[in-house]
């Protein structure tokens, strides 16, 4: 867990004796995209404490030294963030995810609605500038679209799960079933969602 990362890398000691941990450099940054880390474990009181403790070799820096969170809402977080990256919305950049039942029966298209307000942008565009600005922008297929990459992983999902829709036929539709899933749809509770009584 990176918060006993932040207090005890590369100390020889863990809070849970966690080897990784223990013989492992400590954590001094955070880059957090949509996640929200300060509320996704099961104590908020020790990931602020994690965030908030001095150092022990050096009071006048903080455990964490910078914490970076891309995200499009001020969420805990971005709280106790050194910088806020605004992120685009879904329907605000093109995307695609797998259907929420989790056996990955479906590929969903996520089509560009509206513009992204201010200076909101995709996640890969605020990866690529980042990175053109420390002079890698190369390094993370900055010369890709955001189309073409969506459209890369299509093709990976056609290959990999025999997915046999044609990627303009995926555009039109919207939702893209592996093989031998014809029904695109799964219901979980079907009995209570075809009579809620």
């Amino acid at each position: 867990l990176w918060q006993d990362s932040a207090e005890y890398g590369g100390t020889g000691k863990s809070k849970w004796y966690d080897p990784g941990v223990m013989y492992c450099p400590p954590y001094k940054a955070i880059m957090s995209c949509a996640g929200n880390v300060m509320n996704q474990s099961g104590d908020l009181l020790e990931n602020i404490r994690a965030v908030t403790k001095r150092r022990s070799d050096n009071p006048d820096k903080y455990q964490i030294d910078f914490i970076l969170n891309v995200e499009p809402f001020m969420t805990a977080t971005s709280q106790y963030s050194d910088y806020i990256l605004p992120a685009a919305l879904h329907f605000e950049k093109e995307g695609a995810a797998t259907s929420w039942s989790g056996g990955g029966e479906s590929f969903i298209n996520i089509p560009r609605i509206i513009e992204a307000p201010g200076e909101a942008m995709s996640e890969k565009d605020i990866f690529e500038t980042i990175a053109d600005r420390a002079g890698k922008k190369d390094a993370i297929n900055g010369n890709v679209s955001l189309h073409d990459t969506v459209k890369l992983a299509y093709k990976a999902v056609q290959s990999q799960f025999d997915v046999t829709m044609s990627w303009e036929e995926f555009q039109q539709v919207g939702i893209a079933t592996t093989s031998g899933t014809e029904q695109p749809l799964i219901i979980r509770y079907k009995e209570f969602y075809d009579n809620p009584r």
